[in-house]
């Protein structure tokens, strides 16, 4: 997935959006979800016309 990637300062953390991947491409969604499992919290959107994925880094936040 070489997308840019869009960061956002939230109360809690930074939050990460990527262009989410085609639906066929399953050796995208494979890295992305491994990415995604390695968040605090993580979704998805499409509010801006294009489905994106992000996920969400709190601060001081372990798991």
């Amino acid at each position: 997935m070489d997308q840019p990637v869009h960061l956002l300062a939230t109360e809690r953390g930074m939050r990460a959006y990527v262009t989410a991947p085609k639906p066929s491409d399953t050796a995208a969604w494979t890295r992305a979800l491994e990415a995604l499992r390695s968040a605090d919290v993580w979704g998805s959107t499409d509010a801006h016309g294009t489905p994106e994925i992000w996920a969400e880094i709190r601060e001081g936040e372990q798991p």
